[in-house]
């Protein structure tokens, strides 16, 4: 029984020539391949080996179907009389483009050389400037042309201690202190009488806010007032604005 190792190594062969007979010869054999394992599907009884022998035959068939367009293809070139030429030509290009494919992998190679040399040499004493690692960090965070040592107490340029401290942000104002509430004034008594006023008529100590007065009854006897309709008067007005009776004077 055949296997796609046969089938791979038959179109192998195939793509190293351009020899019209041979490249028959090696489709006659995928095509007997693929027949064969026709027969093998048809006769057996095993679902697997069905399977197998069915995939096998669809390989050989399918590099039959390609080695033939190519066989009728070379034939057609063949026919042409610059079709020698040409071929030359084909293969001297050919030839070309793995020499430069080459070339570019040789130059890679040493670029990468040269890359890790540089990271593995060292370079000079401690606090020179030089190649090597050192000088390639040295070129990665802001470092110039050579690596001295930094002054004492001052950070190398380009290195996170050089940053500046964050500001802080500016505090709000305290909050004002609310005043206390004035005082009461005390009366003229003082002590036992203060929140008292003397009442307007009659002089009587009455409580500040009282709407009459307990001894003569007079309305809001601790307040200027109108003494026809009872509005409160600002300063000494001669009448009142609200009633314009005269006010005492």
């Amino acid at each position: 029984m055949a296997t796609q190792e046969d089938i791979d190594r038959i179109t192998g062969l195939a793509e190293g020539t351009e020899d019209v007979a041979r490249l028959k010869a090696y489709r006659q054999e995928l095509l007997d391949i693929a027949a064969s394992m026709a027969t093998v599907v048809a006769r057996s009884s095993d679902s697997g080996v069905q399977q197998q022998a069915s995939e096998l035959r669809d390989s050989a068939q399918y590099a039959a179907e390609e080695l033939l367009a190519r066989t009728q293809q070379l034939e057609i070139d063949q026919l042409d009389p610059d079709y020698e030429k040409r071929k030359a030509q084909r293969a001297e290009y050919e030839q070309m483009e793995q020499a430069r494919q080459a070339e570019e992998a040789k130059q890679g190679m040493a670029q990468l050389q040269g890359l890790l040399g540089g990271l593995g040499g060292g370079g000079g004493g401690q606090g020179q400037g030089g190649g090597g690692l050192g000088g390639l960090l040295g070129g990665l965070f802001g470092g110039g042309g050579g690596g001295g040592q930094a002054a004492p107490g001052q950070a190398p340029a380009g290195t996170p201690g050089a940053e500046s401290p964050p500001v802080p942000p500016p505090q709000p104002p305290p909050s004002p202190t609310p005043e206390p509430p004035p005082l009461p004034v005390p009366t003229p008594g003082g002590g036992a009488d203060a929140g008292l006023a003397p009442c307007k008529s009659c002089g009587a100590q009455v409580k500040v806010g009282a709407k009459f007065c307990p001894e003569c009854g007079t309305q809001n006897p601790t307040v200027n007032a109108c003494a026809s309709c009872g509005q409160a008067l600002d300063g000494s007005p001669k009448f009142c604005p609200n009633c314009g009776a005269p006010t005492p004077a």
